[in-house]
């Protein structure tokens, strides 16, 4: 079995603990996301340390996960001083980055795309959870990520 197959899969493992505690307390806990930067790192630090490869780290994917993430973060900084009140979380936008470095680029502008849309069907589906005028965007970054993962991205 491949070591990124499994990574991948010890990632959607995370993303949905992650849904769960959004979806539940409209938080996401720092755990969460260590656990997932951490699980990206496995691979490359096993082949330096195992297999005498060097310490190889796909920098592309540090750099845009970083732009990405501050991108949003400045559109979410944005959206709170027009709407004078909180749009987005840290949570979310820490989310953001550790799965950018999953995807790369190209994968994170997709999944940032595909993660708006799910959560405005979510914001117009409502429901029990959504009556305190918030919505946990974290189930819709799962979704994303992992509808990328499984059928359209074959990241490094």
């Amino acid at each position: 079995m491949d070591l990124f197959f499994v990574r991948n899969l010890f990632l959607c493992v995370l993303l949905f603990l992650v849904s769960d505690s959004d979806l539940k307390s409209y938080k996401i806990p720092n755990q969460y996301i260590l656990g997932i930067i951490g699980n990206w790192m496995i691979p490359y630090l096993l082949c330096c340390f195992c297999f005498n490869g060097g310490f190889f780290l796909p920098w592309e994917h540090v750099i845009s996960a970083v732009l990405i993430s501050g991108l949003v973060l400045i559109v979410a900084v944005a959206f709170d001083w027009f709407l004078k009140k909180k749009s987005l979380g840290g949570g979310d936008i820490k989310l953001i980055f550790a799965v950018s470095l999953y995807l790369g680029t190209e994968g994170s502008l997709l999944m940032v795309l595909i993660s708006c849309m799910g959560g405005l069907i979510l914001a117009f589906q409502g429901g029990k959870p959504f009556q305190q005028g918030k919505i946990p965007f974290g189930p819709a970054i799962t979704f994303s990520t992992v509808l990328l993962l499984i059928f359209f991205w074959n990241p490094i």
